[in-house]
């Protein structure tokens, strides 16, 4: 009984909730809308030149990545892209395949 009690206590000190299993969510952090997050697209347009976030802006970086799944994929995702999010992100020259994505077209023995 002591070593359960102990182990409640150390998962609720992590940031686990034991009644739902999952993490709290941070009170100061806002959810942000698909829109607000284009716009924060569009700042990292102005300052940088191009639209493919680098890995030390891993919210931005995994917000593009669950964009190419929701186009990709509609059927799972739980984002819904409309038509006006899509011309959007594609007049910020939004790289829809991304760098994991991309396939060589050329055969083996073509590249050699």
């Amino acid at each position: 009984l002591k070593w359960a009690v102990h182990k409640r206590k150390t998962t609720n000190e992590v940031g686990l909730d034991n009644n739902q299993g999952g993490f709290i969510q941070n009170k100061k952090q806002k959810r942000r809308t698909l829109s607000e997050r284009i716009e924060e697209l569009k700042s990292f347009y102005v300052a940088h030149g191009h639209v493919r976030p680098f890995k030390k802006n891993n919210d931005l970086c995994a917000f593009c990545s669950r964009l190419r799944h929701a186009r990709r994929h509609p059927e799972t995702s739980t984002m819904t892209l409309t038509e006006d999010h899509i011309s959007a992100l594609d007049a910020l020259r939004f790289d829809w395949v991304g760098l994991g994505n991309q396939t060589n077209t050329k055969s083996f023995s073509d590249r050699i």
